[in-house]
């Protein structure tokens, strides 16, 4: 450890993207990045503006936020929705897998609190920052099979609830390290078998979508002073967490939009809509894929047998031990579903449609690579599709 200008610095740089490589340490995550119409207008002025998120500058930003956050538009019901429904699909492998929604302030995370009750038909906890009972509030839901809590500033601070699965960052709070803090909530391992990947859906507004892609690659490690810091960078962004932004009462909020999907990122990389749409088909076709794979990752997987570049992965894959043995035998379960429904679609015998696979790579499906693998899965794709 080493000290520049007062402050602690690591002589190790242990972040996210190592961890998730060494496996067994954090779950992989994934960031819907949900894009709508915001409108607002000036205090006191009648033309209002509108803009989408993702068409959001640094001027436009504030306004944008505070109007698709509000609960009685219609984008954040529609992104609540969207998540409890991938909660739906989370708990189907997790029965107890619990969501988390971070809110803005006091007010928002009870109206978000109805907004679900109405959507699962149970009340969500809610904890917020003010209240004596918010710590057992907390420890409650941490120790029950409910679906959601909405917390404002709690649960960003070192609470470890393992069962979180999915989340909606519905805060103002815009600072790398805040974002950091959230995310953390939502990608620690339950054990060896835990195959779950964290979905955390998030407003697709700058610099958002830059801290998602930089959460694998180059986050810092968290210091025990930086919650410190992380209030006192809060003002420029709208001071107390669990008070509405100084910058915005000059803004009327107008309305909002429903949500729709902009971009999701995965392992650092931007998945289009299309991409995501095109993997899910995919994995509809093949039938039920190895626990574990997700959309994103057919997508990725697709994506790079397309471009012959380095697989990003989901999971480790890039070692000589267990996790590139267990990646491999997933793969071959999938590749052999393929080459079923190609067989019956093309009246062809499996073991015709396997020699021609190994004609076409020089190998067999047994002593493949994992990247030739992933190709011969794209490959089988283009002959299911012509």
């Amino acid at each position: 450890m080493e000290y520049e200008e007062g402050r602690a610095v690591p002589g190790y740089n242990y972040d996210y993207g190592m961890a998730l490589a060494d496996g067994g340490v954090v779950r992989p995550a994934v960031f819907p990045a949900m894009d709508g119409e915001s409108k607002w207008r000036r205090s006191g002025e009648l033309e209002v503006t509108s803009v989408t998120l993702a068409d959001t500058d640094e001027k436009t930003v504030p306004p944008a936020l505070k109007a698709v956050l509000d609960p009685t538009g219609e984008w954040i019901p529609s992104v609540l929705r969207e998540a409890d429904a991938a909660l739906t699909q989370a708990r189907i492998d997790t029965p107890d897998a619990g969501g988390l929604v971070v809110a803005f302030d006091q007010s928002a995370a009870r109206a978000y609190a109805q907004i679900l009750q109405k959507i699962t038909g149970e009340e969500p906890a809610i904890a917020v920052s003010d209240e004596p009972e918010a710590s057992r509030i907390i420890k409650g839901f941490a120790d029950s099979d409910r679906r959601w809590i909405v917390a404002v500033q709690m649960v960003a601070e070192g609470v470890d609830i393992p069962r979180l699965a999915v989340g909606v960052y519905a805060s103002r709070i815009r600072t790398q390290m805040f974002f950091i803090q959230v995310a953390g909530r939502f990608v620690r391992l339950r054990g060896e078998e835990d195959e779950t990947t964290a979905r955390v859906f998030i407003p697709s507004i700058q610099p958002l979508l830059s801290h998602a892609q930089d959460i694998e690659k180059t986050v810092d490690a968290v210091l025990a002073d930086e919650e410190k810091r992380v209030r006192e960078t809060h003002e420029s962004d709208g001071g107390d967490p669990d008070e509405p932004l100084s910058l915005l009462p000059t803004f009327e909020t107008v309305g909002s939009s429903q949500a729709v999907h902009h971009t999701t990122i995965a392992s650092g990389e931007s998945i289009t809509p299309e991409e995501m749409n095109y993997a899910k088909s995919v994995m509809n076709r093949a039938g039920s894929a190895p626990r574990g794979t997700t959309p994103e990752y057919v997508a990725l997987i697709l994506r790079t047998a397309g471009a012959g570049t380095a697989v990003p992965a989901q999971r480790p894959i890039e070692s000589d031990q267990a996790p590139l043995a267990d990646q491999k035998h997933d793969v071959r379960r999938l590749l052999r579903r393929k080459v079923g429904r190609y067989s019956i679609a093309a009246n062809k015998p499996h073991e015709y449609i396997h020699a021609e696979l190994n004609r076409h790579f020089g190998d067999t499906a047994k002593t493949a690579a994992l990247e030739t693998l992933l190709k011969r899965i794209a490959l089988l794709d283009r002959w299911l599709e012509g």
